[in-house]
């Protein structure tokens, strides 16, 4: 696997961490200034509104699995991954756009899907 591409993969498994999604500091620095997503839920949700629910939402135990990488141009990468949520107990898959902005990688898009079993 590229480089690159285990780097991008390491800061999407720090964005899953409790630590990071309950800090609005550390979410503004991984988010683009221009960051959609579609979530799981279905709803669209841009970079204000994740910083003002995703702190709030208490811990929860979020596993990763079967990452996959693809290097898109020099500077964008797309990230897909399944997660399962072991508090809501919901599984999804999960893609990433990851952008370089100003010598620093964020997160542009996301989108999570559910999985039905």
């Amino acid at each position: 696997m590229d480089k690159l591409v285990k780097t991008i993969i390491s800061l999407e498994k720090r964005f899953l961490q409790n630590d990071v999604r309950s800090s609005t500091e550390e979410l503004s620095k991984l988010l683009a200034e221009d960051f959609i997503e579609f979530g799981s839920s279905g709803c669209i949700y841009n970079k204000k509104q994740v910083l003002n629910q995703l702190p709030n939402d208490g811990k929860v135990e979020i596993i990763p699995k079967n990452f996959s990488g693809s290097v898109l141009s020099k500077d964008t990468i797309l990230v897909t991954f399944e997660t399962y949520n072991s508090t809501t107990e919901v599984s999804a898959l999960r893609s990433s756009i990851w952008k370089c902005i100003d010598n620093r990688w964020q997160i542009l898009f996301h989108q999570g899907t559910k999985i039905n079993k």
